[in-house]
């Protein structure tokens, strides 16, 4: 009558929203009406709103016609204790319900450490009037109260509050009751019979019906707007949308807030709005904010397979497990940490084999089991019909691996090797002598041989390589753990090997003489999986994509593997990282080869026929280690100094042994001037530095030296 439903619903979302409860349990005792079930549904739309999911309703039939409410109270509860949230929103509920209702609760455990009890107004009025003080302390100390707000410092609310203490007081306590202060059903109450007074009135001076004037009456009475005939049609502009918000602390409680309809939440008539309103006290005596979940169940596979990925060690003597590490871990761990320091998980081991898959796994999370599954799961389109994954940690694809053939020169190698050879023969005694073998660059190939292939014994890889690659079954040899690709090769069983890409990139980091071959077949990464529209599992997506961004789980990667997985498609032992020596790489050295050939030029030459000729310096003096040069017939040419006192010097005609006749002049000219007769013009002219041959006319003709 004082607000509309809409505004209690919201209300209490926001509530949810401000403390980031991403799933919670209704409870209401129904009216006989229908009246609370539309109020249940405006709460679940706005829960969805607010991105909360409602986990369970537990409707209570009324209890003034059940005979023994506690055993429905109780069985009740047991449903509400298998759900993972530990929210619980007492929408609507009578005198009786309510003191059945905590009472068990406590007994259960309900009103323990972790648990969060949100009341409407139907309860949080009780506070004022029914319940006494030794009730709320030991069965309610925590709750959080919503009710209507009322100014009470109103003339009218004053003077109503005095005249109904004094006459309370003065009827029931001789009766025991010890509280006198109206609640929220008094106030109303009163707005009731002052309404009714009106239309009466009205009645009395028109002679209209009562029922009549009462759905035109419409006023603001002490719980605020009151239109008696038009409830349903209430806009939410024109009601009184204010509650307070209480928290029960001891044998009363503390008002902590209020909220207002398009303002929120805020603390006092200051307007100072915030987004969270300071609670005292919560459940099991603690001002730490509760996470709104039970301790979660994580399921765990045990395969030795996974290398690094997850790693669980047994008690020798009990066959439990006794400890879980691995990266996997680590990233779940660090992911739920930036959610909620509070939440609680356990985590339970499955072992792989023995017919149980990675697929049985993520059945136990559909059928709610357990609550999340992590591990090297991979994220697949038929995995995700059953079950929610979160944004994947690490990138994963099937991937070829195939041994390399033998060493062998590449056709680059050869040329350069040939080149190299020549020079050596050149400059022997020089300073190189091992060059060739320096320059020889191995060259491996793979060798790709598709007759028998070996995959890991996974429903989609198995698909994969029958479906896509086109291998009939009798040529698909299932691999249980990567150390057997090596055998599988070593003995030919296996001629490739299919593998997702994070096995692939540590199984070649420890394998040197197989490499990665073709394109990676790209698949959905690693993740983890929660239950069908499981709230949880967007607050872990992000809390992933924060981890990848500042760099935590590639930190992670190095602490667990000698190589990161999540490289983008790794060229680790790939056979285009092999390539051997090109003329490129080696142009250099050809420069070198040209400048210590041109220098040995100058040292030693050799006629037209390579005969070796020695030379001597300018003094005369012979060198230690002669000039060689060659005259036409291949015979030793021995020069003889020449200065300018007519001894022969360096430069000018000399003989060889058989008479021969080679002129020798310096590369610049050297001033050397050669006898007419060898040049046109029969003048002189400078020639450059070596031997050269000349014509001359003889009797016989001409001859050529």
């Amino acid at each position: 009558m004082s607000y509309p439903e809409s505004s209690l619903v919201r209300c209490l979302a926001d509530f949810v929203k401000s403390y980031k409860w991403r799933r919670v349990i209704m409870a209401y005792e129904d009216d006989g009406y229908g009246t609370i079930s539309g109020t249940a549904q405006l709460l679940a739309y706005a829960l969805q709103q607010v991105g909360t999911l409602l986990d369970y309703t537990a409707v209570f039939p009324s209890m003034v016609s059940i005979a023994d409410p506690t055993s429905i109270i109780r069985s009740e509860l047991d449903r509400m204790r298998q759900h993972l949230s530990t929210v619980y929103i007492v929408l609507r509920s009578s005198e009786n319900l309510t003191l059945s209702l905590f009472q068990e609760a406590s007994t259960y455990g309900m009103m323990n450490k972790g648990s969060v009890w949100i009341c409407g107004p139907d309860v949080t009025t009780l506070l004022d009037s029914i319940l006494n003080a030794s009730f709320i302390s030991n069965h309610m100390e925590g709750v959080i109260g919503v009710e209507p707000y009322i100014k009470e410092s109103e003339p009218e609310y004053n003077r109503f509050y005095s005249e109904f203490r004094q006459s309370f007081r003065g009827e029931y306590e001789k009766r025991g009751e010890t509280s006198f202060n109206p609640g929220i059903y008094a106030v109303r109450a009163f707005d009731v019979l002052y309404a009714i007074t009106l239309a009466a009135n009205i009645s009395s001076v028109n002679g209209s019906s009562l029922m009549d004037n009462l759905e035109v009456t419409n006023f603001t009475g002490l719980s605020g707007l009151v239109m008696p005939g038009i409830n349903e049609g209430m806009t939410e502009e024109s009601a009184y949308s204010t509650f307070r918000i209480v928290n029960v602390v001891g044998k009363s409680y503390k008002e902590i807030g209020y909220w207002s309809e398009g303002f929120g939440f805020y603390k006092d008539d200051s307007l100072s709005a915030l987004q969270q309103l300071p609670v005292v006290l919560w459940p099991g005596e603690t001002n730490v904010s509760p996470a709104g979940l039970r301790r979660l169940k994580v399921v765990v596979p045990v395969n030795p397979a996974s290398y690094g990925f997850v790693k669980v060690e047994f008690n020798n003597e009990t066959k439990n497990a006794s400890s879980f590490s691995g990266f996997c871990i680590d990233v779940f761990i660090s992911a739920l940490g930036r959610l909620n320091s509070s939440i609680l998980f356990e985590f339970v081991p499955f072992t792989i084999g023995r017919n149980l898959t990675y697929d049985d796994l993520l059945y136990q999370v559909y059928t709610k089991k357990f609550d999340v599954a992590i591990g090297d799961i991979t994220i697949t389109s038929s995995r995700s019909e059953n079950v929610s994954f979160t944004e994947p940690y690490i990138g994963s694809g099937l991937t070829m691996v195939v041994p390399l053939k033998e060493r062998e020169l590449s056709f680059y190698s050869k040329v350069i090797t040939i080149a190299w050879l020549l020079v050596i023969l050149i400059v022997s005694n020089c300073y190189i002598a091992n060059l060739s073998s320096i320059l020889v660059t191995e060259k491996l190939k793979p060798n790709v041989n598709k007759s028998i292939v070996g995959c890991q014994n996974v429903s989609f890889v198995v698909s994969y390589v029958e479906r896509v690659l086109k291998f009939k079954p009798e040529n698909i040899v299932p691999i249980k753990v990567p150390e057997e690709v090596a055998l599988a090769f070593g003995n030919k069983s296996i001629t490739m090997a299919i593998m997702e890409l994070p096995y692939a990139r540590i199984f070649l980091s420890k394998h040197k003489n197989y490499a990665l071959h073709g394109e990676t077949q790209m698949l959905g990464g690693l993740g983890f999986a929660l239950e069908k529209n499981d709230p949880l599992r967007a607050e872990l997506s992000r809390a992933i994509l924060e981890l990848q961004e500042d760099g935590t789980i590639q930190n992670l990667e190095s602490q667990w593997f000698s190589s990161l997985l999540s490289e983008s498609d790794s060229t680790a032992n790939s056979i285009d990282d092999r390539q051997s020596l090109s003329l490129n790489a080696v142009s250099i050295l050809f420069i070198l080869y040209g400048a210590v050939t041109n220098g040995e030029g100058r040292q030693g030459s050799s006629d037209s026929q390579g005969q070796q000729v020695s030379l001597s310096n300018q003094s005369g003096e012979r060198q230690q280690e002669p000039l060689g040069h060659q005259n036409g017939e291949r015979r030793q040419v021995s020069l003889n100094a020449q200065n300018n006192e007519g001894q022969q010097g360096p430069y000018g005609p000399h003989e060889d042994g058989g008479g021969q006749q080679v002129f020798l002049v310096p590369e610049d000219g050297g001033g050397l001037q050669v006898p007419s007769g060898t040049q046109d013009g029969g003048g002189h002219e400078k020639v450059p530095f070596g031997l050269h041959r000349r014509t001359r006319s003889t009797s016989t003709g001409s001859q050529t030296e």
